[in-house]
């Protein structure tokens, strides 16, 4: 099966890049991924036309832009505190 991701994802340590068009997907894999709404089935979409298929088909809610509040933490191992 020939899949577009239609978000950004990881499966079993694989990382499943927003546009990446996937050729030879399992059907099983692809069917999983289509019904997670990750991706879509790419049978018959021509290649110029990825980037429609992918804002059409992404998910609701992303897209969107994001803020980070990233604060710094000090973690100590067990046997730094000994």
């Amino acid at each position: 099966m020939d899949i577009i991701c239609s978000t950004t994802f990881l499966h079993q340590g694989v990382r499943y890049e927003e546009g990446d068009l996937r050729r030879g997907v399992s059907d099983e894999l692809g069917a999983y991924f289509v019904a997670q709404g990750w991706a879509v089935n790419a049978a018959g979409v021509d290649d110029s036309k990825i980037a429609e298929v992918v804002a059409a088909n992404r998910p609701s809610g992303e897209g969107a832009d994001v803020d980070l509040d990233v604060q710094d933490i000090v973690q100590r191992s067990a046997a730094e505190e000994t």
